[in-house]
């Protein structure tokens, strides 16, 4: 069984404070945003931050309680961080949802005009085909609420016609191989831990944003609160080298790169220039 958890009403506040002294910070041009523009970027790198800290979280639980997947795990687990956030019921959840499926089609037209090739091989769908599928989630969870973004997605209509069905059934897959291992009523529950790598100054706005923000207590929250974990785990942020999240199970611990956040930031500011040289903006 999949339950909500926290409502992230928090968050929008907090990081609005933080971002409007760190911008302009790990994008390198120029580029000036607005307060309009800052309040978007926010978004932006909130909802891919959360949707893929969840993504992280679900390969975790995967491994922990030794879950069965059918399919590609990375598929699996991209669907059940969709749904745990469309489960929150709130319109900043939704939002945070909105912001993640844009975030697949920018990552996929910054590498097209990079030169990058698809990687069809990879043990990922295709961005465009993750973009598509959390579209699809949310139409098919409720399409008063996401009809209206399906369409300017340019969602085909004929995938739409099954979305519903996709994520009923889906839904319905999650709750029941989860359904052991939730918490219940007098059960004592294993710590989930929090750690902050030390990074460099270009990267601090991140971690600044990491912490106040409390983006890493609400998924601790969400995961104590409503499974019985079977051994601590870590969810650390930390500097990589690298534009990455990941769940190392040998360490016990979901990585949340630093870098990654602010590629988030790259892509924002990528589309406002995108938007801008086609005389859009």
């Amino acid at each position: 069984m999949i339950i909500k958890g926290p409502m992230f009403k928090k968050i929008i506040l907090i990081m609005m404070t933080i971002f409007i002294f760190a911008q302009p910070s790990y994008a390198e041009d120029e580029l000036v945003l607005t307060k309009q523009e800052q309040a978007d970027l926010i978004r932006f790198v909130s909802g891919n931050t959360i949707w893929t800290m969840f993504h992280e979280t679900g390969h975790a639980l995967v491994s922990l309680f030794d879950i069965p997947i059918l399919g590609k795990e990375e598929d699996a687990v991209d669907n059940l961080a969709t749904i745990i956030m469309l489960l929150q019921e709130n319109d900043q959840a939704d939002e945070y949802l909105k912001q993640t499926a844009l975030g697949w089609f920018l990552l996929d037209e910054f590498s097209d005009i990079a030169g990058e090739e698809l990687n069809f091989s990879d043990n990922h769908s295709l961005d465009q085909q993750r973009a598509y599928q959390t579209i699809c989630f949310l139409y098919g969870a409720d399409k008063q609420i996401f009809g209206e973004f399906a369409k300017m997605m340019e969602m085909p209509e004929q995938r739409l016609e099954n979305c519903a069905y996709d994520f009923d059934r889906t839904l319905e897959s999650w709750d029941r191989v989860l359904a052991p291992y939730i918490l219940k009523p007098g059960d004592k529950n294993l710590a989930v831990k929090i750690a902050y790598g030390s990074t460099t100054d270009a990267l601090k706005p991140y971690k600044d944003l990491l912490q106040d923000s409390q983006i890493l207590e609400n998924i601790q929250d969400f995961i104590v609160t409503n499974y019985k974990i079977p051994t601590t785990f870590t969810l650390k942020a930390e500097t990589c080298d690298d534009a990455n999240a990941y769940w190392d199970a040998e360490a016990k611990q979901v990585i949340l790169c630093y870098e990654l956040m602010a590629e988030f930031e790259k892509l924002f500011i990528f589309d406002i220039k995108q938007a801008i040289a086609q005389g859009v903006y």
